[in-house]
């Protein structure tokens, strides 16, 4: 299973503006360097990253009937060509990035909030919003191995140890 990375996006703060990387360093068992949840733990956090198919944007924004940009549901990486839910507990490359998904992530009512305020989505409730995306939020992961990641790096899922 190959993919490719599209994007790779960050907050610096909570409710800070979703700033789009030319270029990205994921730190091991940190994150993605700059980004407001980078920083590290111990235990490690195992929720370091977090990914989107734009498939799936792409989905939602021709269902609601606006011209959304990737980085507005606020993941870190958005992808094409993969399948994230298959990622969970399995270990794959974003470019020399080594990774492991730890747990899809889910929809939540706050950026459901957003994109109904910012489209004036009146006929959408967040509710709605995020039953129509249950399943389909992306994935969180753990970083194994850090590097740089630049949009169009391949995605490659890595053979069981």
């Amino acid at each position: 299973m190959t993919g490719q990375v599209i994007s790779i996006n960050i907050a610096v703060a909570e409710g800070a503006q979703v700033l789009e990387l030319p270029v990205a360093t994921l730190i091991t068992e940190q994150g993605i360097d700059g980004d407001r949840y980078c920083a590290p733990a111990s235990p490690p956090n195992l929720n370091q990253i977090s990914l989107v198919e734009s498939e799936v944007i792409e989905s939602f924004a021709a269902e609601a009937g606006v011209d959304m940009q990737p980085r507005e549901v606020r993941r870190n990486i958005v992808t094409r060509d993969i399948s994230l839910n298959d990622l969970v507990g399995k270990k794959f490359c974003l470019g020399n990035v080594e990774a492991i998904g730890t747990e899809l992530a889910e929809p939540c009512k706050g950026i459901a909030e957003i994109l109904i305020a910012k489209y004036r989505l009146e006929y959408l409730t967040a509710k709605d919003i995020v039953a129509s995306l249950l399943h389909r939020g992306g994935l969180y992961a753990r970083v194994l191995r850090g590097g740089s990641v630049r949009p169009g790096d391949p995605i490659n899922v890595l053979p069981p140890a």
